[in-house]
């Protein structure tokens, strides 16, 4: 079955069944030797950011995405085999690589089943989005705010930022006005400014004014990270934005011999992290660095972490 989907119509979501596996292990860095796990909805991903480094590798291509109807069923089952081998997960990171929210009732409704999976066995949740949630997921979250932690990513108020980089993303306002439905029915939830483009979003006047939209709605923790380049995204770019545009980027990422890096600088990164988490503290507000996409110069996590769980043995989340 095909059906056309997400905002502007592009490209074919193709209906299938079962995943050979729902969760996956694919994790950032500062994750790898816990208890935690990946889920996503679909396979591939509609909204198809133009920086986005998962869209370079064949697994989330926006052309054709994939989604699973009866994830709701496979999750319980797996999830009951965990409990089973005593070796549930202690987190799942839900939508990693592709975004569940883009505007289709059958992903929103699937999206919703697997929440519901993952709270009834006890599993927190920490989920990433910039789409735009229906309210029944908001309800179900809302009926377990000890289990989850929703983060909203918002890059940047601009509308040029906007139509260059994300344009099938949900406009920033919208986001904004999900983040204060979320908090009016209980739901904790954090900001995220990701990425920060040199130049583009990362001036104090843009990180104030994202800042203190957040702030508005109620927001008080955010993480931040530079956009994590390298060349596959550079090719993207050179592909999808302005040659003014690419001309631009393109020097924040050059090595000193002249080669493509994944970093802008990092004393430019660690003197624009210290302003920004400076205009934090005028809105009381705490600003955190994402270690993983930082290694070079901070540690540490910026994920909202469960409590331990009982029995501090590992064990394979996965049958071998």
């Amino acid at each position: 079955m095909t059906q056309r989907f997400g905002v502007n119509k592009v490209g074919e979501l193709l209906i299938r069944e079962n995943k050979s596996r729902a969760f996956t292990t694919g994790l950032p860095q500062c994750l790898v030797d816990s208890r935690v796990l990946a889920f996503n909805v679909v396979s591939g991903c509609p909204v198809d950011c133009h920086y986005c480094k998962y869209q370079t590798k064949d697994t989330s291509r926006a052309d054709t995405v994939h989604l699973y109807t009866m994830l709701g069923r496979q999750v319980r089952e797996e999830l009951a085999s965990m409990t089973r081998r005593d070796c549930l997960p202690q987190m799942v990171l839900f939508n990693t690589v592709s975004e569940s929210f883009f505007g289709n009732a059958l992903a929103n409704q699937v999206a919703g089943e697997v929440l519901e999976a993952l709270f009834a066995a006890g599993v927190y949740v920490n989920l990433t989005t910039k789409g735009i949630m229906p309210r029944s997921v908001m309800e179900i979250a809302a009926r377990n705010p000890h289990l989850v932690t929703v983060t909203v990513n918002v890059a940047s108020l601009s509308e040029s930022f906007h139509r260059l980089f994300e344009p099938r993303v949900a406009t920033p306002e919208d986001r904004f006005q999900m983040i204060r439905r979320l908090r009016e029915l209980g739901v904790p939830v954090r900001g995220r400014i990701e990425p920060l483009v040199p130049t583009e979003n990362d001036s104090p006047k843009d990180i104030e004014s994202l800042l203190a939209r957040f702030r508005e709605v109620g927001i008080r923790d955010v993480v931040v990270a530079y956009l994590h380049y390298g060349l596959d995204v550079a090719n993207r770019l050179a592909r999808r934005v302005s040659r003014v545009q690419t001309a631009l980027l393109g020097p924040w990422y050059r090595g000193p011999n002249g080669e493509t890096v994944h970093l802008v600088d990092k004393e430019y990164r660690k003197r624009k992290y210290a302003d920004f988490k400076q205009i934090a503290q005028k809105y009381s507000m705490r600003l955190l660095v994402c270690a993983c996409r930082n290694a070079d110069i901070y540690s540490g996590r910026c994920f909202v972490m469960p409590a331990p769980l009982k029995s501090p043995e590992k064990k394979k989340l996965f049958k071998e």
